[in-house]
């Protein structure tokens, strides 16, 4: 692999969204790939990711339940 390549993959615990977009944007590798689910599920638990995902509550919504287009702005 090349350099940059090599760089993108490490697995950088601070950043693990660059390892999983590596890994699905530029290699194409298919979800149920085993590097693919370690590297989403490290992703959706830390950093900016995982900040966004516990405002959600527990049902899936944001604000309140329906079809997610509230708040607007």
């Amino acid at each position: 692999m090349s350099v940059p390549l090599d760089w993108l993959l490490e697995e950088d615990t601070s950043h693990p969204a660059v390892r999983l977009c590596t890994l699905t944007g530029l290699l194409e590798r298919p979800a149920h790939d085993p590097e693919v689910v370690e590297a989403r599920r490290l992703a959706m638990a830390s950093g900016p990711v995982a900040e966004i995902l516990s405002a959600q509550h527990e049902d899936g919504y944001w604000e309140q339940p329906g079809t997610g287009y509230y708040p607007k702005h």
